[in-house]
């Protein structure tokens, strides 16, 4: 009996050291802060539009000649959007008042490019035939479906739907206040303060005048 006390102990005694430990690795502080981070991102993103219009004009040696041929045979011209994209999500990174997520910017932006590659498609379709492929190849595959199913008029509506959806993921964060800012209630809560008793006054002895 006395051994398995031991044991007891000391296994208990080795969880409270490693949860202590537990405690005290999450009170440090960070390596990076929050700010840090932040201007990381917003560079990131600056960098990466910096990388596709030096692409565009053949600027970026061949590297850059590889990611616009890429781009164009997938997106076509709706790759043009994409240094304007990055750039605006760089200025959602600086500003302080703003909450930006990585994962839902790039969902947004590959939903615009969707959206403007399939337009693309579906106008070349419409007007210049089968042969044109500004969209590039997902805007030809896709519009070409669509169209085969619905139609062009109502291609078109699907892809401008399409567009507004990334709209509304990638600038969610312009109007999404910080939790810390988020509007309180105008009307403040009424606090009910209760009434102290009144001191009764003592009656004045009246003088009694002999």
């Amino acid at each position: 009996m006395g051994r398995k006390k031991r044991k007891n102990k000391n296994s208990l005694s080795f969880f409270q050291k490693f949860l202590r430990r537990k405690n005290q690795e999450k009170n440090l502080e960070p390596i990076l802060t929050i700010w840090t981070k932040r201007r990381i991102k917003a560079l990131l993103m600056l960098l990466i539009a910096l990388i596709f219009i030096f692409s565009l004009f053949h600027l970026a040696g061949p590297g850059g000649r590889f990611i616009y041929k890429a781009s164009d045979f997938l997106v076509g011209k709706a790759i043009f959007a994409v240094p304007l994209l990055f750039i605006v999500a760089s200025l959602m990174f600086l500003d302080p008042r703003q909450q930006g997520k990585l994962l839902a910017i790039f969902l947004g932006i590959s939903i615009l490019i969707f959206g403007f590659s399939g337009l693309l498609g579906s106008q070349d379709q419409l007007l210049n035939g089968l042969s044109a492929r500004q969209g590039g190849w997902l805007g030809y595959l896709s519009s070409k479906l669509i169209i085969s199913l619905f139609g062009v008029l109502l291609a078109n509506i699907i892809f401008g739907a399409v567009i507004i959806i990334g709209l509304l993921i990638f600038l969610q964060f312009f109007w999404k206040p910080k939790k810390d800012e988020e509007e309180k209630p105008s009307v403040s809560p009424i606090k009910i303060t209760p009434l102290k008793p009144e001191k009764l006054e003592k009656p004045e002895e009246e003088k009694i005048s002999l």
